[in-house]
């Protein structure tokens, strides 16, 4: 009978030992990966791997972002199609955000007008490299950057994805046919 008592009373005790053992060394393997940067296939230089973020109803895609001159982003995914370009010249300021959690790999580029650039690198390491190339570049072009840290939910929900780029346009093209709807009206009840 003391014996059932002594285990009864132990087991909780080893149980969360076992649990912090556990959490300590997945702590040393993030630290690890965090510390060694992954072999990348051969891209040229201002290329880069990414997965794109597009909203939280959509998947990720995997991406190849390459820093073009004169003034272009170029974002190709899998299949080696352009995806999207972006025109850095109609850019009058660079707002980048940062992850500041998850392993410091998401970064956001705010482009006005349009829908927002997220992506997630495979390492903090490449999206270091990746930021100061895109400082580089901005800076090429004259635009100023204006460096934003967060962490990654309040990133993504900052960033304008397709979505709301589209629900902003039905909204707006909404009201305008409204109000020529209405401006009819009046004119037909004079």
């Amino acid at each position: 009978y003391g014996v059932t008592v002594i285990v009864l009373c132990l087991f909780p005790l080893g149980c969360l030992f076992v649990i912090m053992v556990a959490a300590w060394r997945n702590e040393l393997r993030t630290e690890r990966r965090l510390q060694t940067p992954k072999k990348q296939p051969n891209l040229p230089p201002g290329t880069y791997q990414a997965r794109e973020w597009q909203g939280t109803r959509a998947p990720t895609r995997e991406v190849v972002v390459k820093l073009q001159t004169p003034s272009m982003i170029e974002v190709r995914d899998g299949k080696d199609t352009v995806v999207r370009l972006i025109n850095i010249a109609k850019i009058a300021r660079g707002v980048i955000l940062c992850s500041t959690d998850r392993g410091c790999r998401f970064l956001s580029i705010h482009i006005p007008r349009e829908y927002d650039l997220v992506l997630k690198f495979p390492s903090y390491h490449e999206r270091e490299t990746f930021l100061a190339d895109l400082k580089h570049f901005l800076a090429a072009q004259k635009v100023p950057v204006e460096l934003q840290e967060a962490e990654v939910g309040q990133l993504q929900k900052q960033a304008v994805t397709i979505e709301d780029r589209q629900k902003t346009l039905e909204d707006f093209f909404c009201s305008v046919f409204l109000q020529a709807l209405s401006s009819s009206r009046a004119v037909d009840d004079w």
